[in-house]
């Protein structure tokens, strides 16, 4: 099943308007699920990593979850947290694992969307969102994924 993560998930608990909506899936189900719906486009982004296709006017970026990818770690999971429920046809994750995403790109370099992500980490923070102890390894493995340049060091001198 496929799973829906970012904004469109955290709708379930902040109430946040998406403005697109970022899924985790196998390649078929993400093929099967656009064919379905007649995406009117359907390309890979991200070296083949991700397909971004459209439904609607509604944009969804979805993460292929390859045999031992990051986005196949992040499908188990999902799948095997108690606190998932299923929501309009979509596996939808725990506002933790949810908080736990967002922080591991935090800090992305670049991002238009910068603001928006520091908002809504305070608002989950404000409902009690923390990183459980169960996902502290795969929340590093995430950034490792998340973070593939190197920070800039800021204790050199001139």
């Amino acid at each position: 099943m496929i799973a829906i993560i970012g904004s469109g998930a955290l709708f379930q608990y902040i109430r946040t308007v998406p403005k697109d909506y970022d899924l985790v899936g196998t390649y078929n189900e993400i093929r099967e699920y656009a064919k379905k719906y007649n995406a009117s486009y359907f390309f890979p982004i991200n070296k083949g990593k991700s397909v971004k296709f459209c439904i609607d006017g509604f944009i969804y970026e979805a993460e292929i979850a390859y045999p031992g990818s990051s986005a196949e770690e992040l499908l188990n999971l999902i799948k095997n947290d108690n606190e998932t429920i299923v929501r309009m046809g979509f596996l939808t994750p725990s506002l933790n694992i949810l908080y736990m995403l967002k922080m591991s790109h935090r800090f992305l370099r670049n991002s238009p969307h910068f603001l928006k992500t520091m908002d809504d980490i305070h608002k989950m923070r404000s409902h009690g969102a923390i990183i459980e102890e169960c996902h502290e390894e795969f929340y590093k493995r995430r950034m490792v994924a998340t973070y593939n340049y190197a920070h800039p060091v800021l204790e050199v001198s001139k």
